[in-house]
């Protein structure tokens, strides 16, 4: 079954920029149509994702950027081609060169 999208957030920012304009989590909360402890559990980190249609009625809300308010992608994968991974293993074959 698909599962759908959810958009990763640095909790740390948003209570920062909802102290900064003054704002308590529960007019944050009421903003966003959730329960004041959806908006506590963000800010705290132990929830980290949530829907694009809040997401962008929260960034609006408090102001914030994609940049500011979007958590770093952490589980991308790096594709590596292969002259990346010739000029990466050095002439010994390892990163380092013969050990």
């Amino acid at each position: 079954m698909h599962q759908p999208a959810t958009i990763a957030v640095r909790g740390s920012r948003i209570r920062e920029k909802r102290q900064v304009r003054g704002m308590s989590i529960r007019e944050l909360a009421a903003i966003l149509g959730v329960h004041v402890s959806y908006v506590s559990k963000l800010e705290t980190g132990s929830r980290k994702r949530m829907s694009p249609e809040k997401y962008v009625t929260l960034r609006d809300a408090l102001h914030m950027t994609d940049k500011t308010l979007r958590a770093p992608i952490t589980n991308a994968k790096k594709e590596v081609t292969s002259e990346q991974h010739h000029l990466d293993s050095g002439p010994g074959g390892g990163p380092c060169g013969p050990v």
